[in-house]
């Protein structure tokens, strides 16, 4: 590997790797190539599949319980478990670390994929 040439992120076998082309830019100096795959292509390739779709959001979800998790057992952790504050944290807990932040990150490959099979 030469000095500036960036790794592909798919690390994949080659029946698994979405077909994506290369990019080539000169550097500030104007005298080095560098090549460097297409992450959107790569990423739009990508939630083309149904399967990686699925397990995309399957993580995502897994995610979604241990943020929620993790959000309510620190404010136990620091003291602030008491009937007083609960609701709240739990209500920030739930809304945004369970359903807001996990459904943006869904939407995505959601809609790559929505938009692939139309």
């Amino acid at each position: 590997q030469e000095s500036g040439e960036v790794l592909s992120a798919m690390q994949l076998p080659a029946r698994f790797r979405p077909k994506t082309k290369l990019q080539e830019y000169i550097d500030s100096n104007q005298n080095k190539i560098i090549t460097v795959r297409d992450m959107y292509s790569v990423v739009v390739a990508t939630f083309k599949i149904w399967w990686m779709v699925f397990f995309y959001i399957l993580g995502v979800l897994a995610v979604a319980f241990h943020l929620y998790h993790g959000f309510l057992s620190g404010f136990r952790s620091i003291g602030v478990y008491h009937n007083k504050y609960l609701r709240l944290v739990a209500f920030i807990a739930l809304w945004i670390f369970t359903i807001l932040v996990p459904a943006a990150f869904i939407s995505i490959p959601t809609y790559l994929f929505i938009q692939s099979i139309l």
